[in-house]
């Protein structure tokens, strides 16, 4: 009965997820992939969890057995072998007796000419670049350094759930705001900055508060179970961390989107978007990998999120209008130097915490 629940449950996210973007290989508009909205994204993640763990949750002295994850292997291959089933676009003929079009796409060199032209054209791009980069790297100290390390597996799983069920809220309440018709575009902009600003502040005071409660060295062994009293707080924690999250990703998005009407920028945006993000959240999971202290971690996830709102202020005052002018496409050289001289302080102040606490570490040892 489990397992088939659990197909069940992972059929109806498939189900969602393809509807959402317009069937298998379906696309919204011309150029944009209608799965890059968070919303199926965010509910197939949720789904995948929550089914997984509902064993878990049922009763916490059974484990998924193999078969759980055969079950779920059996999927995924599935899911992956349904793509090759589709017709070969040169050999499709429509109804009315006409051949599918391929588009031509790029070669290497031109894309490389492509990222070129869109930094010197636009250099303000580079003042979104930490607000990219913090985009994955607080997902270190949330799974790691606070939900893994307070909580056991049936606690965890529950606040998986609740985490990725708030950033489908997340992410339509600052959808609502950013495509409200009661504002103009450049005050969206502002509305959705300021959000971003006080939620982002919110959510860091309350987990500092957690975190200097427990370090790396005295995490207890008795993990804090759903029916322990102090577990509602800490649950809504999370729950916030995931309406942030959400909130950051729509933000990121839609300032790309407002910088510019041209397809082939934007994905060249994107890319700089899903690079840099990546980046990020490998420098996060190193530095959890070197056991550094949990402070340390949470206080450079800290800068990181401030960091990226400061440099991206200047970009919304100055880029973002209510309609987008190409003029405004144009090179800015000042701009572009601030831009560096951000990047360049936020990465400083990150390696002189990084470098005080190995100095500490030292002094103790000695």
């Amino acid at each position: 009965m489990h397992f088939s629940l659990l197909v069940v449950v992972m059929a109806l996210a498939v189900c969602v997820s393809v509807a959402a973007c317009g069937g298998l290989g379906g696309r919204c508009t011309e150029g944009r992939d209608c799965c890059t909205s968070n919303l199926p994204c965010d509910f197939v993640a949720m789904s995948q969890r929550w089914g997984v763990h509902f064993f878990i949750l049922m009763d916490p002295v059974v484990l998924p057995s193999t078969g759980t994850y055969v079950g779920i292997l059996v999927l995924t291959l599935v899911g992956v072998t349904i793509p090759m089933l589709m017709a070969d676009p040169n050999k499709v003929i429509r109804t009315d007796g006409t051949r599918v079009v391929m588009p031509r796409h790029p070669s290497w060199k031109s894309e490389f000419h492509g990222l070129w032209v869109a930094i010197i054209t636009d250099p303000m791009v580079l003042l979104l670049f930490p607000l990219f980069c913090s985009s994955a790297y607080f997902y270190t100290w949330q799974f790691n350094d606070y939900n893994a390390a307070l909580f056991d597996i049936r606690a965890r799983s529950l606040n998986n759930l609740l985490h990725w069920l708030s950033r489908v809220v997340g992410s339509v309440v600052l959808g609502l705001v950013l495509d409200s018709k009661w504002l103009r575009r450049r005050g969206r902009a502002f509305a959705g900055w300021s959000i971003l600003l006080v939620i982002t502040f919110i959510v860091h005071i309350w987990a500092y508060y957690y975190q200097r409660t427990y370090t790396r060295a005295s995490v207890p062994l008795q993990k804090m179970d759903i029916y322990d009293p102090q577990y509602p707080a800490h649950v809504w924690l999370m729950i916030f961390y995931g309406l942030l999250d959400a909130m950051w990703h729509v933000m990121c998005f839609w300032l790309i989107g407002a910088m510019s009407n041209d397809t082939n920028k934007l994905a060249i945006y994107l890319g700089f978007f899903h690079s840099i993000q990546a980046a990020g959240s490998a420098i996060g999971w190193r530095l959890d990998a070197l056991k550094l202290p949990y402070m340390t971690i949470f206080i450079s996830t800290w800068c990181l999120v401030v960091a990226g709102l400061v440099s991206s202020f200047p970009m919304i005052y100055l880029r973002i209008r209510d309609t987008t002018v190409i003029q405004d496409e144009g090179l800015c050289v000042s701009l572009l130097i601030s831009c560096v001289y951000l990047l360049l302080l936020s990465f400083y102040v990150m390696r002189r915490i990084i470098r005080d606490q190995e100095v500490n570490d030292t002094k103790v040892k000695g």
